[in-house]
């Protein structure tokens, strides 16, 4: 099957449930998966995919706000941001997140049906839906069959700007 027609966006994320997920990027795709649970050791640990790990995971909730949970390339710290509290941030080039303690990330779950608690100071509304993305790695066109198409990193991005 090829990507068929629905676009996914932070609106509609559960519709990648279960589902392959190509995310474009100029040296080749990105390959994402939508997920009801999802372990962050996943993205936290790639030895335990055999090293081809999910890099980075967006999540949407009941309060239509989109998270994005990444490692930041410079300290490589786990960080969780949201696109409400970083309006316009973009512009201005410092993203407001919260930032995981060492081996905190490694224990965390997130659900759809149930808020995400982070350390003891915080929480989201329930989650949505969950799409892990694996933007380490590029792959050819041809080299996988995604059912869906998603640029939610744009949109991410294009958000807090």
């Amino acid at each position: 099957m090829t990507a068929e027609s629905i676009k996914v966006t932070a609106a509609n994320l559960q519709v990648a449930l279960n589902k392959s997920v190509g995310l474009p990027n100029s040296t080749g795709p990105y390959l994402g998966r939508g997920f009801a649970i999802f372990q962050l050791s996943n993205i936290s640990n790639p030895a335990m995919l055999g090293g081809d790990a999910f890099t980075e995971v967006y999540f949407t909730t009941s309060s239509g706000n989109l998270y994005k949970i990444w490692q930041d390339e410079v300290s490589h710290r786990w960080l969780l941001a949201n696109v409400k509290e970083n309006k316009g941030v973009g512009r201005r080039g410092k993203i407001n997140s919260f930032i995981f303690p060492p081996g905190e990330i490694e224990k965390a779950v997130l659900e759809v049906g149930k808020p995400f608690h982070f350390h003891k100071i915080g929480q989201t509304t329930p989650i949505v839906a969950i799409l892990a993305v694996n933007a380490g790695r590029c792959y050819t066109p041809d080299a996988f069959i995604t059912d869906l198409a998603c640029d939610i990193r744009k949109e991410f991005d294009q958000a807090i700007s």
